[in-house]
């Protein structure tokens, strides 16, 4: 949901840029701050034929809202439910569908692929001399089951509770630089002695391998319960996670720890994993618009995939507030498609934080909460399982994520829709 700054976003004709209120790009007006343009209404008649709406009667995507906090912010969207926008869908959403949404799966020479490699590697991982693993966990958009054809990578975590015979005490030992800096060496040797292309760490928790042609993050993460293996490791981890985020004090006190977030990763796969097929789909139809402008126009964009597939899922929560029309199959994912590419526009653009109720695999508390670990990030996209890691963030080893310029093409895609229809998003996801 969007947590905060939340405004009109309509989807009528732009209006005329008043100076100085705008943060687009110099020179155009942006989407979502003061002017609060809006795009032309779809053209359900030949244009020679249509009349002008009047400003009441033209489709908005999102209705006029105060500030608004989690508990209400599912109020947002539900103006996607307007008759002309709610036609539109129904008579192009099954093209939408068939020709840019699910032709985007991994086929199933893929996926067999990807889980033959994460299982060999496991394997060779689980019998390295030295290294005591409880468990593993298939991550990253193989795991989440968002994996887009052609462009794709695979996670493995590998939960290590000793190391020598030596028990990996969590967190003491996991933050001695020595000991982490042991395991990490200790691996990497290993899968060398096995032929294993093993590349740079991109930071101490990741390393890079190249496994059967297939790009590999194996991680190499804390096992933070004691005993025998529960009948659901992940959901035990994950409270003892959430319980020991309070453990010295409120929300307001809490910090972003990099460490738990990966440890506790699992947590986002199974939340992501428990979404509809067309809700999934809709994560690839957007990633993969993102790999297009990389690919065509943005070769440093640096948008990950995560914070991605949170801003579709908040847009859905925000679809399926009580009242909504509920669309299905084709016509929602192309509703959904466009309202998430409205989140990301108001998350940028206005400095909405981006929420998602998580249930079970969320925090005992309200995200807004945790409001402290990043209220002062420019973008504020929240990891839903964990409340005080932003996705969106920047991160001092990693290049600069360009969220202006994908919020800049975003509001781009909403205009050329308005004005040119299913050919318009068809041509630019194509």
């Amino acid at each position: 949901m969007l947590a905060a700054g939340l405004s009109t976003h309509g989807l009528s004709r732009p209006a005329a840029p008043a100076p100085g209120l705008t943060r687009g790009a110099p020179g155009r007006p942006g989407c979502a701050q003061a002017l609060r343009p809006t795009l032309a209404a779809p053209r359900l008649v030949p244009r020679r034929a249509q009349a002008t709406p009047s400003p009441s009667a033209r489709p908005r995507l999102l209705a006029p809202v105060p500030a608004l906090s989690a508990g209400v912010a599912g109020a947002a969207l539900t103006d996607l439910n307007s008759r002309a926008w709610l036609d539109w869908m129904r008579d192009h959403g099954q093209a939408f569908a068939d020709e840019c949404v699910w032709p985007l799966s991994a086929s199933k020479a893929e996926m067999k692929r990807a889980g033959r490699v994460v299982d060999r590697l496991a394997r060779i991982v689980q019998q390295l001399p030295g290294l005591g693993v409880s468990r593993v966990h298939k991550g990253g958009s193989y795991g989440r089951g968002t994996m887009v054809t052609r462009n794709f990578d695979v996670d493995l975590i590998v939960y290590v509770h000793t190391l020598n015979g030596k028990r990996m005490s969590y967190p003491g030992d996991w933050r001695d630089g020595d000991i982490p800096r042991e395991l990490r060496l200790q691996v990497r040797c290993g899968l060398i002695m096995m032929d294993l292309q093993v590349g740079d760490a991109r930071d101490k928790y990741a390393m890079p391998l190249m496994v059967e042609d297939l790009d590999v993050d194996l991680l190499l993460l804390p096992d933070v319960l004691e005993g025998a293996t529960p009948p659901d490791p992940d959901m035990d981890q994950h409270q003892l996670f959430m319980r020991n985020l309070h453990r010295f004090g409120p929300p307001s006190v809490t910090e972003h720890y990099v460490l738990r977030e990966r440890a506790d990763s699992p947590a986002f796969t199974a939340f992501v994993r428990g979404h509809p097929g067309e809700v999934k789909a809709v994560v690839r139809a957007l990633k993969a618009w993102r790999n297009k402008l990389e690919w065509e126009r943005y070769p440093n964009l640096n948008v990950k995939s995560a914070p991605l597939e949170v801003l579709v899922l908040a847009a859905h929560q925000l679809l399926q507030a009580p009242g909504s029309l509920q669309l299905r199959g084709g016509p929602y994912m192309l509703q959904l498609f466009l309202a998430s590419l409205l989140v990301l526009i108001q998350a940028v653009q206005e400095g909405a934080a981006v929420t998602v109720k998580a249930g079970q695999w969320g925090p005992p508390y309200d995200p807004l909460h945790y409001a402290k670990c990043w209220a002062t990030d420019p973008v504020k996209i929240i990891l839903p399982s964990d409340p005080t890691c932003n996705l969106a963030r920047r991160l001092s080893h990693k290049p600069t994520p360009q969220w202006a310029a994908l919020a800049h093409e975003a509001d781009g895609l909403l205009r050329r829709v308005a004005k040119g229809g299913y050919q318009a998003l068809r041509q630019e996801l194509l």
